[in-house]
């Protein structure tokens, strides 16, 4: 980059610009600089919000302890409902030894879930057992969540397999007022 020279204090820095358009060029440059430099740092602003996300994520499962499927299971859901605004959440974990999608918590449903359900059983346990999630905007569930004078009805499910090295073993489901 050229180095600049100082405006002598006769001319206008108009004159002066018209005069050298390399300066204008030069201008322009940083401008498109200054601008690439702003789209990275709000890149890595993002970045960091995410990574904050995380680690309140992990700091929450380490204070449950190990060993404690429910515990951590409320943990996780509570923090769900926190990030995503979920307003009812359920969590089913696999039991190999049963073959059955055990449920290990839940979080802002009223009414009766299964306990148990077979992987293909529903969407819960299609997902488990196709590995892939599904979200639907559209369905309209029987289930209400609310105060018990005021009863609002999720307009938006996401039903998502939780996987580790390939393999799913358990399934989240989060129903919310707004689609997402």
């Amino acid at each position: 980059m050229p180095a600049l020279t100082p405006i002598p204090a006769d001319e206008s820095l108009v004159d002066y610009a018209h005069e050298r358009p390399e300066l204008i060029a030069q201008i322009r440059r940083l401008v498109n600089e200054l601008s690439l430099l702003r789209s990275e740092m709000d890149a890595l602003q993002q970045r960091r919000r995410a990574d904050a996300a995380v680690n309140d994520l992990t700091d929450t499962l380490r204070s449950v302890g190990e060993g404690r499927i429910a515990a951590l299971s409320q943990a996780v859901l509570a923090w769900l409902a926190g990030q995503f605004g979920a307003v009812q959440s359920t969590i089913y974990i696999y039991n190999p030894d049963r073959g059955v999608l055990e449920r290990a918590a839940r979080m802002g449903i009223s009414h009766e879930l299964p306990e148990l359900l077979r992987p293909g059983e529903g969407l819960t346990g299609q997902a488990y057992k196709s590995g892939r999630g599904f979200y639907t905007d559209l369905m309209r569930l029987a289930t209400t969540a609310g105060t018990g004078r005021v009863q609002l009805a999720p307009t938006a499910v996401a039903v998502e397999p939780l996987i580790e090295q390939q393999q799913a073993f358990g399934v989240i489901e989060m129903a919310f007022i707004d689609a997402l």
